[in-house]
């Protein structure tokens, strides 16, 4: 049996970056459960915008999210999804399942060229990436000789695939360097520790970032890189959970699969999971569960304060709290503005809430609250936070 994980994605394991920490200061970012509080919106953001997506295509549970300036673009379902991200009306859908050259068979991550204005998608078990228009019409194809589970572009010459511990007798490697037009691998990092590939798979709400610097996280580790222009990996900075943290000695005991892990992991009150990274110049966002608690982690990298909490307050707009649950995640951000989802179920609460309390509510959200076709069963509200200057 497999689990996967969308929101949640980094293990504390790799031995090597225990070395890397002795001999270069790295920043770290302390993470102490006991210590966690409700996270202000206001700490961070200085506007806090609520926007209802279409119905006209109704959605599941969203396994990844990104933002490419006003357009957001979702993976759920087997579809990908792009939303004018401030109208939150649909402008195309992708869903082609199946064996066919335009197909895929398994859909784990895609991506939005702007310079290109087209959608491409990874097909993991077809170990393939397709590219379509913005109107979802198919446009071409190139091959890959490995299984991976996210990708990104540089240039159409040069892409990044991390490979997750999906060993094969021609790929050993977690994370790979690829020339599509020749076919090419440019360079392999992170090589796969076998004991681990026995049992630990989890699909990672994101690993790459790209904004002053090109930043690489992965599961299992407790360690962001660089990846700096000549492909060599440089720690960026370490993540330390204190007496949650997982020994490198539980890693190497047997397991059945990844539940089998899970669970003895949680019997210990380990956290093996701190994931749905994102990264800009000013902070860095970290999911984190322990046991079925869920807390986000915001790293404020100017401060080099960390930020914990398992409850969200919007307290521009209203005086009760969110709880943090795994079908809010993952979020994303970029050099502007935070992106999160909002369950209608939670939305209304919030709604009703202040009301009953006789609390002013702003009117534009008020106008979603109030359309007569939102209900529990709408789509999820997209919650738009812009940073302070």
């Amino acid at each position: 049996m497999k689990i996967i994980f969308y929101s949640l994605f980094v293990l504390f394991f790799v031995a090597c970056t225990s070395t890397v920490k002795k001999e270069i200061d790295i920043p770290q970012i302390s993470i102490n459960i006991k210590e966690s509080e409700s996270l202000k919106l206001s700490t961070f953001f200085d506007e806090i915008q609520y926007i209802s997506l279409s119905d006209s295509l109704l959605i599941g549970d969203i396994d990844r999210i990104k933002l490419y300036d006003e357009k957001l673009l979702l993976l759920t379902n087997k579809s990908v999804i792009l939303y004018d991200l401030y109208s939150g009306d649909l402008i195309t859908s992708i869903r082609h399942v199946g064996g066919g050259s335009n197909e895929y068979i398994s859909l784990y991550d895609m991506l939005f060229d702007k310079e290109e204005n087209t959608l491409e998608l990874l097909d993991m078990n077809g170990q393939k990436v397709l590219k379509y228009d913005k109107k979802g019409n198919f446009i071409d194809r190139f091959k890959t000789s490995f299984s991976s589970f996210s990708f990104y572009k540089k240039n159409s010459s040069y892409y990044w695939f991390y490979n997750n511990n999906m060993s094969s007798d021609i790929m050993d490697h977690k994370l790979i360097a690829y020339n599509p037009k020749e076919e090419k691998i440019i360079t392999k990092l992170l090589p796969i520790d076998k004991h681990l590939a026995e049992y630990f798979y989890v699909i990672d709400a994101n690993n790459f970032s790209s904004y002053s610097s090109f930043s690489f996280y992965f599961c299992p580790s407790d360690t962001i890189y660089n990846i700096l222009d000549n492909n060599e990996l440089i720690p960026q900075y370490v993540i330390s959970l204190g007496v949650n943290h997982v020994p490198l000695w539980f890693y190497k005991e047997q397991y059945t699969d990844i539940a089998d892990f899970a669970k003895k992991a949680n019997e210990h009150s380990y956290i093996y999971l701190v994931g749905n990274y994102a990264e800009n110049d000013h902070m860095i966002g970290l999911s984190i569960r322990k046991s079925q608690n869920i807390y986000w982690s915001f790293y404020d990298k100017k401060s080099q304060i960390t930020y914990l909490g398992d409850h969200l307050l919007d307290d521009y707009n209203f005086k009760d709290e969110i709880l943090i649950e795994n079908n809010n995640g993952p979020f994303i951000v970029n050099e502007e503005q935070m992106c999160f989802i909002l369950q209608p179920s939670q939305f209304m609460s919030l709604i009703k809430l202040s009301q009953s309390k006789n609390v002013s509510i702003n009117k534009d959200i008020l106008r979603i609250y109030n359309s007569p076709n939102f209900s529990e069963f709408s789509n999820p509200i997209i919650v738009l936070c812009r940073f302070k200057k």
